[in-house]
């Protein structure tokens, strides 16, 4: 199935451009790019209208899936970048 391929081609992606991501700038756009209102998540499931409608809850409850995972794993990473500027600042002002 196409749109399953897509959503988790899209979360692959998503998870290793977040696992480069090292400031709230870079954050704030991966957020953006992906989860926002015009995001790449936005625009699949959009499209879970066009599909035939015996498929769409099974293809909605796995894009709900990769939204909660994407934003669980946009805020551990927001948590490890917020850290590590507090490092960062502690050692400047040391």
């Amino acid at each position: 199935m196409r749109l399953r391929e897509d959503l988790k081609a899209m979360q692959t992606r998503a998870e290793e451009v977040l696992a480069d991501v090292s400031d709230e700038t870079s954050l704030d756009a991966w957020r953006t790019a992906y989860l926002g209102k015009k995001g790449e998540l936005t625009g699949i499931l959009r499209s879970l209208g066009s599909l035939p409608i015996d498929e769409r809850p099974t293809m909605g409850r796995l894009a709900n899936k990769v939204k909660e995972a994407l934003q669980e794993a946009y805020e551990h990473r927001a948590e490890m970048v917020r850290q590590e500027a507090l490092k960062e600042a502690l050692q400047r002002e040391a």
